[in-house]
């Protein structure tokens, strides 16, 4: 709320609380979405250790009890701290685990982010006709998801 219009300050009090009230609750997913929301935002302010950090810690709070789309979202950010590092070879790891989990999730608009990071990977890595694919794949019709459900 207060995290779009003032510093890092104002967002941080709030934070800890968000992060207080998702222990209390005891929820291992609730917890893992919390750091997986910091980990995204500390990539974007380029804090990319911090957001492993957080990506790491979600990942191990999921392992016991799997939910896709939040792995996915971890994997996600990893490939986005892959490609602001040029860290190729780490982020087509991600990358391949990322759309494997988006696919498996169901959530189209996961896959298409996913998607679309690793394709910009894959043109780091100058795979254009891969990368190619995965934008084309990326804009596509996820009709098929559906057909999951």
């Amino acid at each position: 709320m207060f995290g779009n219009r003032s510093d890092v300050d104002t967002a941080a009090p709030i934070l800890a609380d968000l992060r207080a009230n998702s222990i209390r609750l005891g929820d291992p997913n609730v917890l893992a979405a919390v750091h997986v929301f910091v980990a995204e935002i500390e990539a974007k302010r380029g804090l990319t250790i911090s957001a492993r950090t957080h990506t790491g810690i979600a990942v191990n709070l999921l392992a016991p009890e799997s939910n896709l789309w939040l792995e996915a979202w971890a994997e996600n950010i990893n490939v986005a701290i892959a490609l602001m590092s040029s860290d190729y070879a780490s982020g087509v790891a991600h990358g391949q685990r990322a759309v494997a989990l988006a696919e498996q999730a169901g959530v189209a608009v996961t896959l298409r982010a996913c998607l679309a990071n690793y394709g910009n990977l894959l043109c780091l890595g100058g795979h254009f006709e891969e990368a190619i694919g995965a934008a084309r794949t990326s804009c596509g019709d996820f009709a098929f998801l559906w057909r999951q459900c």
